[in-house]
């Protein structure tokens, strides 16, 4: 009986789960991004939490109040479901050598990535044209009044022309200088300020110009008003408001963590754009399956997010 004088080798190390290289590396990167978006989750509830009243009652800004349209978060969450949804079968197609169903499920997806893009800028826009933003809004009465007093004093600082003549920016500017007075004095109220802004916003002169950059003129149109179409008290408005407290959190927040989740799904539709490209011009093939599937990890990751996000923003009363 012979013996080999060479002891048998070793068999090869092998992974203990076979995967690319390609996809371990987006799990590596998607678990950087859950830590992201957690601290981003977490501080928004923490601060949410802490924002109360006197008596110790949540104060945090309402819906009607910040314009946060719960119609508009639900249609895009449905819309990045199926999205999510279009990109497992463009992968499952073009890995069966389906490559022309597969490209049409990649453009679908794309026109998904724009669509709820667009619905999230008609919502920036009801934001924007309310001056609903980071450091701009009055979180008190007496805020409200200053901005307003502010504002009117910067359409006064506009060329005689852009007022009507020489006569009308003397009467706005005179106008501006007792408000001011009024201010210093602590005898302007906001109701009052409400009602001298309705009154320069109706002058043939100037009123357009107080119309359109004196924000107290563009939120009292959206005022609520009783069934005899008189305004209700500022006291109990809940729809538009001169004043939010805790409304400058509120607006860095929102558009921190909705601002940092659209460039994700910007990120996305670049990935997308380039098995779109090669399917448009040279065709798609087997070898993009690898990667149209690691693009759709990060795609439902996107998704999965806007899961997480739309209730604590749109639905959940903490």
């Amino acid at each position: 009986m012979s013996h080999s004088s060479h002891p048998t080798a070793a068999p090869p190390l092998q992974m203990g789960l076979k995967l690319a290289n390609s996809k371990l590396c987006l799990w590596l990167f998607l678990g950087t991004e859950i830590m992201f978006f957690t601290a981003l989750i977490g501080t928004y509830i923490v601060v949410r939490l802490s924002s109360v009243d006197a008596d110790g009652n949540t104060a945090w800004p309402s819906n009607e109040i910040t314009h946060i349209v719960t119609i508009a978060g639900a249609i895009n969450t449905f819309v990045l479901i199926g999205s999510s949804f279009l990109v497992v079968r463009a992968h499952e197609r073009i890995a069966h050598g389906k490559f022309k169903d597969g490209l049409q499920d990649l453009i679908l997806v794309f026109v998904c990535a724009v669509l709820f893009l667009g619905i999230k800028g008609y919502e920036y826009q009801g934001k924007w044209s309310r001056d609903i933003l980071p450091g701009r809004i009055s979180e008190t009465r007496l805020q409200a009044v200053e901005k307003a007093v502010g504002q009117i004093g910067a359409v006064a600082a506009l060329d005689a022309e852009s007022l009507g003549g020489d006569e009308a920016k003397a009467e706005l500017a005179k106008e501006h200088s007792q408000l001011e007075n009024l201010l210093r004095q602590e005898k302007l109220t906001l109701e009052a300020m409400e009602a001298k802004v309705v009154t320069l916003a109706n002058s043939q002169s100037y009123g357009s110009q107080i119309a359109s950059h004196v924000m107290m003129a563009t939120i009292y149109h959206d005022r609520s008003r009783d069934k005899d179409g008189e305004l209700v008290p500022l006291d109990h408005e809940h729809h538009a408001a001169y004043y939010i407290p805790y409304g400058n959190l509120f607006a860095s927040c929102y558009f921190t963590i909705t601002g940092f989740h659209a460039i994700h799904v910007i990120v996305g539709m670049i990935i997308f754009f380039f098995p779109l490209k090669k399917g448009l011009t040279q065709g798609l093939d087997e070898s993009d399956a690898q990667y149209v599937e690691n693009a759709g990890l990060y795609w439902h990751f996107v998704d999965l997010v806007w899961i997480f996000l739309f209730p604590l923003i749109y639905i959940v009363q903490f």
